[in-house]
């Protein structure tokens, strides 16, 4: 579904912090529906807004090679990246080792075999931290490192599936850059 991503955001700051949220598409009139509904059901608020047309083969994410992950817990994440945007405008992300996958609450990184090299890439703090606001959604957090052209952060949803967001590392480095750097064990 396209939809303006402005007026989506207005709306959805319309829900309390415990409504249940439920967005429905109807491709028939091309709109989506909002619903936030109070938990005990005692209040139920509708929005309707007008879906864009989007033409789909320009939003295609290419095939690409995963360099490096990292699953950590996404409360971490949001904090260092909070506190990576309060030392400068832009992250150089690195991760140097592999030791595979550990337990669900602990940070993991995940290198191709065999001999991963070190990957690193600078992005823009502010979009990154943007990022974040999805950290309620899931406990757990994915970061990879795509082709040393594109870092996803994925937030898995439960049974229901996943919110993947997708960044393109910055050309050039600029003064005031801060580093997050992972290593395995």
């Amino acid at each position: 579904m396209g939809m303006n991503l402005n007026v989506m955001a207005k709306l959805l700051s319309c829900a309390k912090n415990d409504d249940i949220i439920t967005v429905k598409g109807d491709y028939v009139s091309d709109t989506a529906t909002f619903m936030f509904e109070s938990p005990t059901g005692d209040k139920i608020s509708e929005f309707e807004i007008k879906l864009m047309d989007i033409a789909s083969e320009h939003l295609r994410i290419p095939e690409v090679e995963c360099h490096a992950a990292v699953r950590m817990p996404s409360a971490e994440f949001a904090k260092i990246c909070e506190e990576l945007s309060i030392i400068g405008n832009n992250g150089i992300f690195c991760v140097l080792s592999l030791q595979g996958f550990m337990p669900e609450e602990s940070t993991a990184i995940l290198m191709p075999e065999p001999e991963p090299e070190p990957v690193s890439f600078t992005f823009a703090m502010p979009y990154m931290n943007s990022f974040t606001k999805a950290t309620p959604l899931s406990d757990q957090v994915t970061i990879r490192l795509l082709n040393k052209r594109l870092v996803m952060v994925e937030y898995k949803i439960a049974e229901m599936g996943y919110v993947r967001l997708y960044l393109a590392p910055k050309i050039e480095e600029v003064e005031g850059d801060v580093g997050l750097i992972l290593s395995g064990l």
